[in-house]
């Protein structure tokens, strides 16, 4: 096999590698920011609720 050959069968595979790390990398991206949308939601809900809380210690305090 000539030298230039399988310099064109590393490359292909090489390419092949690369794109296969860039669809993984894509896919945890991908699942990242769906789990930080459901944190960041978790999170106002958490606020909302504690805030509601306080609402209501206030207003137990002043009767």
């Amino acid at each position: 096999m000539k030298f230039c050959e399988l310099n064109k069968i590393v490359n292909r595979q090489t390419e092949v590698k690369i794109k296969e790390k860039v669809e993984d990398a894509k896919e945890s991206q991908i699942i990242g920011v769906l789990i930080n949308d459901v944190l960041n939601k978790r999170l106002e809900s958490l606020k909302e609720f504690s805030q509601q809380n306080k609402s209501k210690a206030e207003i137990s305090i002043k009767i």
